[in-house]
């Protein structure tokens, strides 16, 4: 993947993230199954591949959920006793 298409994830939502991850990980049970039957795949790396591309998805997802618990814990502290 390229810096430009991390990019493109970087700017979806969190819901847009979850969809693509559900996705991913469909397509790679979907792939598992196959190989497992003992078809040989197309594109051999297509399973590493989709695997990466569901911890980028997770990871971005869990980057924005830090993100928001920071700023609503930032806004508890600002609110504070004494300021």
């Amino acid at each position: 993947m390229t810096k430009k298409a991390i990019s493109q994830l970087r700017s979806l939502g969190t819901s847009e993230l979850e969809e693509k991850l559900n996705d991913a990980k469909a397509k790679l049970a979907k792939e598992k199954s196959s190989q497992s039957a003992g078809t040989r795949p197309e594109k051999p790396a297509t399973i590493g591949n989709l695997k990466k591309q569901i911890a980028r998805c997770m990871t971005l997802i869990s980057e924005k959920q830090r993100a928001k618990e920071k700023t609503l814990s930032e806004n508890k502290t600002k609110g504070g006793i004494g300021k």
